[in-house]
């Protein structure tokens, strides 16, 4: 079944689970013996469709993160590289924090709803490592990380030395290797 088609089953899985819930709520036929059934089905319509979805969504992201990886295997084998001492490298941060209104219920009833009120903490970092080469300066940036500076001191200190990939042919068109930052 390709990925269309299951986004499609699960949009109407919800849908039809949503509108047999809310038909067996006002039922009072004779097809259903007890409108709790009509409910349950309803019910379990809607979450299969949810975890449809939710699988679909899963199995693309991973599918997009191994062809990204495969990506830039393919890259670090064809380029030249440069080691990089970390304690060479400059740690730029940039941490902020960011303001968040939630709304928490503990009733059906909107009026009963609190308004929170939170601030969330983000932490982000970027390497920079400068070479010099033939009377210029080169500067290599690496991908954003987000930890927090004495985290990220930390996995530097352990890790000493990594390497830089870059493109033979365009040395703007560098990889620089942080994945044990992930790890």
């Amino acid at each position: 079944m390709s990925v269309i088609f299951k986004k499609i089953l699960g949009y109407l899985l919800i849908i039809t689970g949503i509108v047999t819930y809310l038909f067996s709520q006002n039922y009072s036929g004779n097809f259903f013996l007890y409108p709790v059934f009509g409910k349950s089905i309803g019910i379990v319509l809607l979450i299969v469709g949810v975890l449809l979805l939710r699988i679909i969504w899963v199995t693309t992201k991973k599918s997009e993160y191994k062809n990204l990886q495969t990506e830039i295997d393919a890259f670090k084998s064809k380029a030249d590289k440069i080691l990089v001492k970390l304690d060479d490298c400059k740690i730029i941060m940039n941490n902020y924090s960011e303001h968040i209104d939630t709304i928490e219920s503990n009733s059906e009833l909107i009026f009963d709803s609190i308004k929170k009120n939170e601030n969330r903490n983000v932490n982000q970092a970027v390497l920079i490592f400068e070479k010099h080469r033939k009377g210029q300066t080169e500067k290599y940036t690496s991908q954003t990380i987000y930890t927090d500076e004495i985290t990220l001191r930390l996995l530097l200190q352990k890790q000493k030395e990594t390497f830089i990939y870059f493109d033979k042919s365009n040395r703007n068109r560098y990889y620089f290797d942080i994945d044990f930052i992930h790890e």
